[in-house]
């Protein structure tokens, strides 16, 4: 299996923009969850009040709001796909400080 990693930004015009994104994102996350469908399951944790991660036995997600801007990171096909999608959102949130 190959490995992929993935980052996405969005910036939004201020920070109130992207925190409703964000607020819009984590409901629709967990519906999709709610689902069951096959070869889609994943399970939802929220870490922190500005962090949403999706993980599932082959892959993971983290999204991060920061200010005006919302940060997609996802790994798949790396045995700690966890620790490597939350490294990666680490290190763009600190280039953004």
């Amino acid at each position: 299996m190959a490995a992929v990693v993935t980052q996405g930004i969005g910036i939004y015009p201020d920070d109130g923009a992207a925190r409703d994104a964000f607020d819009r994102l984590v409901p629709a996350l967990t519906a999709c969850s709610d689902m069951q469908a096959k070869h889609y399951d994943f399970t939802i944790a929220q870490p922190n009040p500005s962090t949403v991660a999706l993980k599932s036995d082959l892959w993971n997600v983290m999204y991060r709001l920061q200010s005006s801007v919302l940060i997609d990171v996802a790994v798949l096909g790396l045995p700690q796909s966890e620790q490597t999608a939350n490294a990666v959102v680490d290190a763009i949130t600190d280039r953004m400080k």
